[in-house]
């Protein structure tokens, strides 16, 4: 009897907002979209679309992701990472995060603040030339 009331105590505990939080970071270093699903390390994985929706609900990792002089806890604002679209459309993921050409394009993320309307989640589709950094987010 004792025990039973011992667990059910504990379970009415609530448990901290961090230990209950997924981490997430945009990769440091850039890489093209080739390797943008390989990008993340042990635990995480190529974050889609909806996964970062609520990026509050979520803990950005500081010290495995980018940040800039102002971030403080946050991730950084206005800086593009690769990101899953969600659509199951090549057109949307550089070929499935296969191809590399200029005339293909893939699924970008970045946040950003506007004066009036305030902080925003910005998605975009740009060409899978070139590098970016891409966003990971906990297994």
């Amino acid at each position: 009897m004792a025990r039973t009331l011992i667990v059910m105590a504990l379970l009415l505990v609530p448990l901290g907002a961090s230990a209950q939080q997924r981490k997430f970071f945009l990769t440091k270093d850039a890489v093209s979209a080739t390797q943008a699903t390989k990008a993340c390390g042990p635990g995480f994985h190529m974050a889609a679309t909806f996964e970062l929706v609520d990026a509050g609900a979520l803990r950005y990792d500081t010290t495995k992701g980018m940040t800039v002089a102002d971030s403080g806890s946050g991730p950084p604002v206005g800086a593009q990472g690769w990101i899953h679209s969600g659509t199951g459309s090549p057109a949307w993921s550089c070929n499935g995060w296969t191809d590399r050409a200029e005339k293909n394009t893939g699924s970008v993320l970045f946040f950003a603040i506007e004066p009036v309307k305030g902080p925003s989640t910005q998605f975009s589709l740009v060409s899978c030339q070139g590098e970016r950094s891409a966003w990971c987010i906990e297994d």
